[in-house]
């Protein structure tokens, strides 16, 4: 027997399903508690956690048959209820008894996009090797509580290839990450944040616009090369700290620093923090560090619930010592250029 034969044959719901399964799966994985939804209206989901920093983690199940298409329109709109009656969802996992396709995704993942949500998938192959079956692979004794004793015999072969398929340990810790790790909506927050900074500074009309004076940095000039020593001494070495960088009005500062901060998105091939380059116009004396960023992540994604899910960046940030933000506060008046 297959992992996959033996996944169509649990019932879709209720007691020693498939849906069960899943919920006790992911608690293997996760070391969190899973809870099934209650029948009826379910608002997207058939079982939800909490994330260990606050944040939910939802799942949504289709047992089906090969024969059978996963429905496109049926997936977003279950997206969309669970993202309503939970504002502050995270992680949306769609696992399935079968393939899920790119184009069951590419919906589903550029709404996840727009919202700060993770889409991710757990599907079960024929073959043996999809995300799901290398879960069911790594937990025999969660698998046997839903399997009887002839079927739970017949798929110890299936279950042994699954666990000592090369891929599983990486495939399962790159799950475990992204659901204990509470970053959801941080990556496109940093890829639109890169794609708009690299607009703003390839055009002379857009940074002006923008920062009240020509920062179109992408055609080069002439490199400053103490200020950019400077700035690379302290994003090497201590990041958290603030930098200021200071001289008079016309000396090139923020030239230098706008400069600095496009090569480090070309060179890092965009692994660098989101950007915030805030002239003093636009921060008020009132703003605090968390409302500029904010309002740079709203700017940029008007939707999703982004002040609760910064609060939980930033506990994750601050526990592995990585760095949210790159945020720069300029001022044309004073002559000072204050970075974070």
């Amino acid at each position: 027997m297959t992992i996959n034969d033996f996944l169509q044959s649990l019932k879709p719901s209720g007691d020693g399903s498939f849906e069960d399964l899943l919920g006790a799966l992911l608690g293997a994985l996760t070391g969190l508690r899973f809870y099934a939804a209650r029948s009826g209206d379910q608002g997207g989901r058939d079982g939800r956690a909490s994330g260990s920093a606050g944040g939910d983690i939802v799942f949504e199940c289709k047992r089906y048959s090969g024969n059978t298409s996963l429905r496109d329109r049926e997936l977003m709109g279950e997206l969309a209820q669970a993202h309503v009656s939970l504002p502050e969802l995270d992680v949306w996992i769609i696992a399935a008894s079968r393939e899920v396709t790119d184009q069951n995704l590419n919906g589903l993942q550029t709404f996840g996009k727009e919202h700060g949500i993770d889409i991710v998938p757990l599907e079960s192959l024929p073959e043996g090797d999809g995300t799901l079956d290398f879960l069911v692979g790594a937990y025999p004794a969660v698998v046997e509580r839903f399997a009887g004793p002839n079927q739970f015999a017949a798929l110890t072969i299936a279950i042994e290839e699954a666990a000592n398929n090369p891929k599983t340990q990486a495939r399962l810790a790159e799950l475990r990450k992204k659901f204990l790790q509470p970053n959801a909506g941080w990556p496109s927050w940093r890829e639109i944040s890169h794609q708009e900074w690299n607009r703003i500074v390839s055009q002379e009309a857009a940074s002006r616009s923008r920062f009240g004076q020509p920062l179109d940095v992408s055609a080069g000039g002439i490199p400053r090369i103490d200020a950019e020593a400077a700035l690379d001494a302290w994003w090497n070495n201590d990041p958290s700290e603030l930098f200021a960088m200071t001289g008079e009005e016309g000396d090139g500062k923020s030239w230098a620093v706008a400069q600095w901060l496009t090569n480090q998105v070309r060179n890092t091939k965009g692994d660098f923090p989101p950007i915030v380059f805030i002239p003093s116009r636009d921060a008020g004396s009132a703003k605090t560090l968390e409302d500029l960023v904010l309002e740079n992540v709203q700017g940029l994604l008007p939707n999703g619930d982004w002040r609760s899910k910064l609060h939980r960046w930033l506990e994750y940030r601050d526990a592995d010592g990585k760095v949210l933000t790159a945020a720069f506060v300029h001022s044309l008046s004073n002559s000072r250029s204050i970075y974070r």
